[in-house]
């Protein structure tokens, strides 16, 4: 699965409790206590260590939408001088419409240069739901051309059951790459993806994977950035185990070791295969 910039919006409820004494002897009944506020968080931060060690950071808008999020490899270099900045647009039902990347090129001192329109993406939406994305790129001072396209299917439910993703950017010997990937949910949560891979009707790879997850909140769940993988953005909840099996191959098994802060965030996976993330929150 392709990945690159990889949770809901909530907001923070205040309350407060009055009571009231008339005058006289008699003292009305004092309102029963308020249940505490619920606070609750939203992602403002991920690290990675895979494939290279990453710092995304996500802004939000007044009204609670994801409105940036910018990539920065940790290592120094050209990479870390054009971190790219993701922007998201909306209609007026919050469906997603729209991003737009932007790189930043900086000297060694980290001061801003120059800036070029990088890539941008549109949505098309049917009936509040997702339906197509077209992905452009070398949009700035080059010729744009179509990096890839994707098409999304919907179950009962209103969830989706069927993203397929076509990719441009690939060998001329090799053409366009195919990508389908079969969805299916148990509850709240994705628990097995078939995907299939092909190229010019040619069949290049099949695997299937199967998740189990625990019953925390899942950071990512609901966060508008199309790159991420749908047990990320589809599932409530954290994976804690997930089985590939490709072919006559035997299955490869990887478990994560989850930890959460006080507050009840996941503030750090560990894979079994070395990778892990971290996360940081902000109460909203």
């Amino acid at each position: 699965m392709h990945t690159s910039l990889s949770t809901a919006f909530v907001l923070l409820m205040t309350g407060c409790l009055s009571a009231c004494q008339p005058a006289g002897d008699s003292v009305a009944p004092v309102a029963s206590p308020s249940a505490t506020p619920a606070v609750s968080y939203r992602l403002i931060k991920a690290q990675t260590n895979h494939p290279i060690p990453t710092t995304v950071d996500y802004s939000y808008s007044p009204a609670g939408w994801l409105a940036t999020s910018r990539s920065a490899p940790d290592a120094d270099g050209i990479w870390k001088q054009q971190a790219p900045t993701m922007q998201y647009s909306y209609d007026g039902g919050r469906q997603l419409t729209g991003t737009e990347g932007t790189i930043v090129y900086r000297d060694a001192a980290g001061n801003e240069t120059s800036r070029v329109r990088s890539h941008y993406g549109l949505f098309t939406n049917r009936n509040g739901r997702p339906a197509a994305y077209r992905l452009f790129v070398n949009a700035g001072s080059q010729l744009e051309r179509l990096f890839e396209e994707r098409q999304y299917e919907h179950d009962a439910a209103g969830r989706v059951s069927e993203e397929t993703y076509v990719h441009y950017d690939e060998s001329p010997t090799i053409g366009p790459l195919k990508t389908r990937y079969l969805i299916s949910y148990t509850g709240d949560d994705v628990t097995a993806i078939d995907m299939t891979m092909t190229t010019q009707g040619r069949l290049v790879s099949t695997t299937r994977t199967v998740f189990e997850y625990d019953d925390k909140a899942n950071p990512y769940y609901g966060l508008a950035v199309p790159e991420l993988l749908p047990q990320q953005r589809y599932s409530r909840h954290n994976v804690t185990k997930q089985t590939i099996t490709a072919g006559t191959s035997p299955a490869n098994v990887l478990t994560y070791k989850l930890t959460y802060a006080d507050n009840g965030t996941l503030s750090r996976w560990e894979c079994s295969d070395g990778r892990y993330q971290t996360f940081a929150y902000e109460p909203f």
